[in-house]
């Protein structure tokens, strides 16, 4: 879940030097919804025995920055749309929601 954040920031800096706003929200959006189905495939129940190869406090570790991950690619995206827009996709262990009200 750490490349995630990696990844994130990575896009950050790279996504600055793309010069039409269409294509730098349409390269985030696909970004962030990569990063939901990685997540959503890596909670799904086909993976609780590597899941339970794990420490209870590595699975913690692991949850969270997974989620903190989501977080930064959804903030990278209201950062990156330059009008109101919801993004709403379901996955089939994650249900996204992304609502930029103010840009």
């Amino acid at each position: 879940a750490k490349i995630i954040q990696k990844m994130t920031d990575k896009m950050n800096k790279d996504i600055q030097t793309v010069p039409d706003t269409r294509q730098r929200e349409a390269i985030v959006t696909e970004m962030l919804m990569g990063v939901a189905e990685t997540g959503s495939n890596l909670l799904d129940s086909s993976q609780h025995p590597s899941w339970r190869d794990l420490s209870y406090k590595e699975q913690m570790s692991v949850a969270t920055n997974l989620l903190i991950g989501l977080e930064e690619n959804a903030f990278l995206l209201a950062d990156t749309v330059m009008s109101k827009k919801t993004v709403d996709k379901e996955f089939k262990n994650i249900l996204l929601s992304v609502r930029i009200l103010d840009t």
